[in-house]
């Protein structure tokens, strides 16, 4: 995989975490031919799902952020939100 440094640059360590298994997740998907677009909502509406049901979600700022970051990095490799 190969992140553009300006994307991530801006998460914590805790926050590239979730971003790099969103996006891993996005690829398996995408590799199981989904489209890049459909990928990212399939996993990001499964990933906010998630979060509904933990005890301690992830903060909805940062949560946020993750999520920008994700659709920033879908964008700038698959050209799909526009």
């Amino acid at each position: 995989m190969n992140l553009d440094e300006d994307v991530t640059s801006a998460l914590s360590e805790e926050e590239s975490k979730i971003f790099m298994r969103i996006i891993a997740s996005i690829e398996m998907q995408i590799e199981q031919d989904e489209t890049p677009r459909d990928a990212t909502y399939l996993t990001l509406s499964s990933f906010l799902l998630r979060q509904v049901d933990l005890d301690k979600p992830f903060n909805d700022k940062d949560l946020f952020k993750v999520i920008e970051v994700v659709i920033a990095d879908v964008n700038d490799r698959f050209g799909v939100f526009q």
